[in-house]
């Protein structure tokens, strides 16, 4: 296919709400309808400071919108950039951040901070007339437009890579929606109350076995399996540094099985997500029961020799030099927060704080320690892009607080395959 008869896409990335009728977005921006016109007037790092629709006809155009507040925006940058970089002369990005006052005051300070902290090679255009055109409300969201400026797709942001792009390039039928793309797993029910999740299910998800206790019934939607054997023997599918079980059980099961299939899961194709119910007697209404009923459950459909061992895992060490616990040592009179997704400033503050800031951006990360022994109150000032681990984890290296990868003994899960009989 000759790139001039390509379609263009428009992708624009936002969680649409719309607001006074009630609408969603999707009842605005759908597949084979027309995408409104629109005007851009404060562009930079372009060709020229003022942009439209008909500037990208015959090629591919990703209109990026976010706001400052959302850190998945951000960190979903450098992909987009790298899209850019491998499609060339066929795409074009254009970020678009909302820049109302209320909201969205210094976003342009942030972005020009991002941009070189990322190395960031993209335009921007700074916008609110289009955001209300649309009702935007949040972010991410994303809209696949043709040449014609027509809607071809509304794809998740987690499913935008070269991939998709080549697909839509590729596609004999114009009128492709990307939905028609994602095969989803037949349904297979159990009597028990398992059941496959679909995106036609309804989604309340329930990571506490404790709610089954005040309700009077376990029922969660949409939950991997592994989150599923986290409920059942820890009683809890997540947990944040806060909690009790945080640092002392492993979250992330260990397999060994020989086919861990079961336990890999894709939202956006809806594969690997499960239902589960559970309802007991009043009488057996507890905690306890409800876990060693739900571990029967899981025994009797998957079949796993499930063992509960204590073991070395990883996790990282937050850690201090000499020089730097000097350093560090508030000199200020009273304590202050500043803090984007650029970088923070923190004044008169415990070492915890700056724990429970790099968990906040990276909570899938093996658990966090903090071995500085800094006791006093301490300022720090980083700039770094606080969605991306490694470039935080250089920033703070440089200010000489280093967080380096060990192993501590914590309780965890060893899922296996069933004993031959």
């Amino acid at each position: 296919m000759n790139s001039k008869n390509l379609p263009a896409i428009l992708i624009v990335s936002l969680l649409l709400v719309i607001g006074a009728k009630g609408q969603q977005a999707e009842d605005l921006l759908k597949p084979g309808q027309l995408f409104p016109n629109f005007k851009l007037d404060n562009v930079e790092h372009y060709v020229k400071t003022e942009a439209s629709l008909s500037d990208f006809k015959g090629k591919w155009l990703i209109l990026d919108f976010w706001n400052r507040t959302c850190s998945v925006c951000i960190k979903r940058f450098p992909k987009l950039n790298n899209l850019q970089q491998e499609f060339g002369a066929q795409l074009q990005v254009l970020l678009v951040g909302t820049n109302d006052q209320k909201y969205n005051k210094g976003i342009k300070d942030l972005f020009e901070r991002i941009k070189v902290i990322q190395k960031l090679a993209l335009p921007i255009a700074y916008d609110s007339v289009l955001v209300k055109q649309l009702s935007i409300q949040g972010a991410p969201y994303i809209v696949v437009i043709d040449p014609k400026g027509i809607v071809r797709a509304l794809p998740k942001s987690g499913q935008l890579n070269s991939e998709m792009l080549r697909m839509l390039m590729n596609a004999e039928t114009t009128g492709l929606a990307l939905k028609d793309s994602i095969v989803a797993e037949p349904p297979l029910f159990y009597s028990s109350g398992f059941s496959r999740w679909s995106k036609e299910t309804p989604r309340y998800t329930y990571y506490d076995i404790e709610s089954g206790v005040s309700t009077g019934k376990f029922e969660t939607n949409a939950l991997p399996l592994g989150d599923l054997y986290n409920v059942a023997y820890f009683g809890k599918s997540r947990w944040t540094n806060t909690d009790s079980l945080y640092g002392r059980v492993y979250r992330k099961p260990i397999l060994r099985i020989s086919n861990p299939k079961p336990f890999d899961h894709d939202y956006y194709k809806q594969r690997g997500y499960y239902n589960y119910s559970l309802l007991v007697p009043k009488e057996k209404l507890n905690k306890a029961y409800l876990e060693f009923a739900m571990q029967c459950d899981l025994k009797k459909y998957f079949g796993y020799k499930v063992e509960i061992e204590s073991r070395y895992m990883p996790c990282w060490i937050l850690t201090v030099t000499a020089n730097a616990a000097h350093n560090l040592k508030s000199k200020a009179a009273v304590s202050s927060t500043k803090a984007d997704h650029a970088g923070f400033t923190f004044k008169k503050v415990k070492m915890s704080k700056v724990l429970r800031k790099i968990y906040a951006y990276h909570p899938n990360e093996d658990p966090f320690f903090d071995e500085t022994n800094i006791t006093s109150d301490i300022d720090l000032t980083i700039e770094a892009d606080l969605t991306n681990f490694e470039d935080l984890r250089n920033m703070l290296s440089e200010q000489g607080i280093v967080l380096v990868k060990a192993k501590k003994q914590m309780t965890v899960m060893v899922i296996s395959d069933p004993e031959s009989r």
